[in-house]
């Protein structure tokens, strides 16, 4: 053997003998384990304790601009879509920092908590509030009950506003309010202004959840709502989109404003 492959026989011995190589069959050649604080950050592997789903069934008001709707309680989940700031989702249940909202389809989508705001309005009121049958036409009761009402109107929230929509591919403002309102079994007319004929005043201190509120911005009633409480509604609004809750306070509903039937 020559003298330059002696000098590296040595060094390799002398390698081996320090315990500074491995064959790279061996399974000690592979990298370095990343350390926990160096992981990439994911989803909760298996085994990770799920935190229980606690009931909310309230309203709530989105406070985060653009907040995501995820379709499983976990950030990583497929984002099926986005909620404004400033617009109304039904909470149903909670899980963790997640809560289970009520989609515009009826499935439940999942926002963050601090996204929301939530409000001390029920969404499924423990019993609904019953009030005098009034028949002025048709010998069919204009109102049966409120908040039976109400709890109805919010499965269309996020519906699209579609002018001479009287389905949940679109609804114009008093198409909304008569298909709410058939669905307890009591029937409408069709637009607005001829709704407002129908019922007995109300006047606004003493407006109830499940009232039908009317608004003028012409010549005749051409919009309408119904009263949830707290001061807001729920309607088609064609400025706003769909159906929506609104503040019945604000200047601009002040303004339009010309009763409420019961």
């Amino acid at each position: 053997m020559d003298k330059p492959c002696r000098l590296l026989t040595l060094a390799f011995l002398a390698m081996l003998a320090a315990g500074c190589y491995r064959s790279p069959s061996s399974p000690m050649a592979s990298l370095p384990a990343i350390e926990a604080a160096d992981a990439p950050e994911g989803p909760p592997r298996s085994g990770v304790a799920v935190p229980e789903e606690y009931d909310i069934h309230c309203l709530a008001v989105v406070t985060a601009e653009s907040a995501s709707v995820y379709r499983e309680p976990r950030v990583y989940a497929a984002v099926v879509g986005r909620v404004d700031e400033g617009r109304y989702v039904v909470a149903q249940t909670g899980r963790g920092d997640l809560v289970g909202v009520r989609m515009e389809d009826g499935a439940l989508g999942w926002m963050r908590a601090d996204a929301l705001m939530l409000l001390d309005i029920s969404s499924e009121p423990e019993a609904a509030v019953e009030f005098p049958d009034f028949e002025p036409r048709g010998g069919k009761p204009v109102f049966r009950a409120g908040n039976a009402v109400v709890s109805r109107a919010y499965a269309y929230l996020g519906i699209p506003y579609v002018w001479g929509g009287t389905s949940r591919s679109g609804l114009d403002c008093s198409g909304f309010v008569q298909r709410v309102f058939a669905e307890e079994g009591i029937q409408l007319p069709r637009v607005a202004a001829d709704q407002y004929e129908v019922g007995f005043p109300v006047s606004q201190s003493a407006l109830q959840a499940g009232d039908r509120l009317y608004f003028q911005s012409g010549t005749e009633v051409d919009h309408t709502g119904i009263y949830i409480g707290d001061h807001r509604f729920i309607h088609s609004s064609s400025s706003g989109g769909g159906v929506r809750v609104d503040d019945l306070a604000e200047p601009r509903w002040q303004r339009l404003y010309v009763g409420a039937r019961r």
